[in-house]
C-alpha cells in the first residue's frame, strides 16, 4: 500500500500521513494532497502549482522586457497594450478564458468529509465505506493464528509482522488482528481478520464481500486504474455460509510496482449483528507469495 491519508491509528477521528515506510507526525481533519513535509520520493501524486506559478513568473518577465525595448527604443507604443497594473492580472491564460482547477484528491476511510470510497450495491447505487465505531486492533495470540471477527488463520510467516497499518487500511472492520510486509520503499501489503457490522451496511455474506473488495482497492491505491475481478463465488468455512472475491487491482504509481491482488473471504458465523472477514494483499507478478496466499487462504477457520 502506498503513501496517503489514513485513518489516525492513535485514534481522535483524524487521518494521518503514511509515507510509504511509517506513519509521519502530518496529523489533518480534512485531507488533501500531501503535506509540505512529505518526500517526492513517497508521494503518488505530483502538485503542479509550483510550475505553474513559475510559468507565470517567467510570462510576467517576457511582458516587462518587451515593454522596456519598445520604450527605451522610441517605438510606438500601441494604447491598445496591456501593461500589467495593481488592478489587472497576468497570466499564462487569456484574460476572457478561465483555467480549469486542479481536483484536490479525497482521502480513504471517513464520511466527512465525502470519502471517495465508492462501492457499489446491488441496486446499482453507491455508498461510502463506513468507519467501524468497534475497537481498531485485537491484541495477539501465541497459537500462531490471526483472530478477528470470530474466524481465524495461519500466521503469513517471514517478513510480515505486526503493525497498525493494517487497521488504517480496514478501517471498516473492528476486532481486527493484522500483519504487515514491506514490498518496496514506498509500498505494503496487509493481512487482516476482524469483524463487520452489519448496521454499517453489510448485511449479507455476498455483497459485504464485494464491498469490501471495493474499499480495499479505493482506500489502499492513491493511483489505482482500475479493478478487475478474477472470480466472485461462495465459498464455505467449516460448514458457515460465506462467499469469496479475488481481485486485480493495478497501479499508475512510480514506485516499481504493477499493483496487488486482493483476496477476500466474508462468512456468516451465527452472530446476529456482525459477519467475520478476511483480507488478503499480495503483490502482482511477485510470484513468490503465492505458496504463502493458498497456505493462509487454506487455513480459515471459525472459532470455538
Amino acid at each position: 500500500m502506498g503513501p496517503g491519508w489514513y485513518s489516525d491509528p492513535a485514534g481522535g477521528g483524524g487521518y494521518r500521513w503514511w509515507d510509504g515506510r511509517a506513519w509521519t507526525s502530518d496529523t489533518t481533519t480534512t485531507p488533501g494532497p500531501a503535506p509540505r513535509t512529505a518526500s517526492s520520493g513517497g508521494s503518488r501524486r505530483a502538485t503542479p502549482w509550483g510550475w505553474i506559478v513559475g510559468g507565470l513568473a517567467v510570462v510576467l518577465a517576457v511582458i516587462l522586457a518587451v515593454a522596456f525595448l519598445v520604450n527605451r527604443s522610441g517605438g510606438p507604443r500601441d494604447i491598445t497594450d496591456d501593461y500589467p497594473t495593481a488592478s489587472s492580472t497576468v497570466s499564462a491564460w487569456d484574460d476572457g478564458s478561465t483555467p480549469t482547477p486542479t481536483p484536490t484528491p479525497t482521502p480513504p476511510g471517513s464520511e466527512s468529509p465525502s470519502p471517495r470510497n465508492t462501492p457499489s450495491e446491488g441496486d446499482g447505487g453507491s455508498r461510502p465505506c463506513p468507519t467501524a465505531s468497534g475497537t481498531a486492533d485485537t491484541p495477539p495470540s501465541n497459537d500462531g493464528r490471526l483472530h478477528g471477527g470470530g474466524i481465524s488463520v495461519a500466521e503469513p510467516g517471514a517478513g510480515w509482522e505486526q503493525s497498525s497499518f493494517p487497521a488504517a487500511v480496514m478501517f471498516f472492520a473492528s476486532d481486527l488482528d493484522g500483519r504487515s510486509a514491506p514490498i518496496t520503499g514506498t509500498w505494503v501489503n496487509i493481512l487482516g481478520v476482524g469483524e463487520l457490522t452489519k448496521s454499517d451496511g453489510f448485511a449479507d455474506v455476498q455483497s459485504a464481500a464485494d464491498s469490501v473488495t471495493s474499499c480495499l482497492a479505493s482506500s489502499g491505491f492513491m493511483s489505482a486504474t482500475g479493478r478487475e475481478d478474477e472470480y466472485s463465488r461462495e465459498h464455505k468455512v467449516d460448514g458457515r455460509q460465506g462467499w469469496t472475491v479475488r481481485s486485480r487491482v493495478e497501479s499508475s504509481s512510480a514506485s516499481g510496482v504493477k499493483g496487488s491482488y486482493f483476496d477476500v473471504i466474508v462468512v456468516d458465523v451465527g452472530r446476529p449483528d456482525s459477519l467475520a472477514v478476511v483480507a488478503l494483499e499480495t503483490t502482482i507478478d511477485h510470484h513468490e507469495q503465492d505458496a504463502m496466499r493458498q497456505r493462509v487462504l487454506d487455513s480459515v477457520r471459525v472459532d470455538g
